[in-house]
């Protein structure tokens, strides 16, 4: 009898385990098929580019940042110029003033 009642539980675990695991391996295909078509959708939305124009837009992105930095420098000297040129310029604006005063 015991032996009959146990033979049942784990008869009905048994069904219960076989039942959950069909049902995740149901949920799991759903899902793989789901991100199957969700990569082929952006694959054809998405072209990556070859190894060759890759490294060509590399070279091109190194170029451009080495024209902005010449283009940083260039501006950071007319600025310090332009420092030098209005110190300058209220130095003879003094001068000016002074002989204009002398006279």
């Amino acid at each position: 009898m015991i032996k009959q009642d146990v033979q049942k539980c784990v008869d009905a675990l048994q069904d219960f385990v076989d039942k959950e695991i069909g049902e995740s391996v149901n949920l799991f295909s759903c899902k793989s098929r789901a991100n199957n078509e969700l990569l082929l959708n952006i694959d054809e939305k998405f072209q990556l580019k070859d190894k060759d124009e890759l490294h060509q837009l590399g070279e091109q992105k190194i170029e451009n940042q080495n024209k902005l930095q010449e283009i940083r420098n260039k501006v950071e000297y007319y600025e310090k110029l332009l420092m030098e040129l209005e110190e300058a310029q209220k130095e003879l604006e003094v001068r000016y003033k002074l002989v204009s005063k002398s006279k």
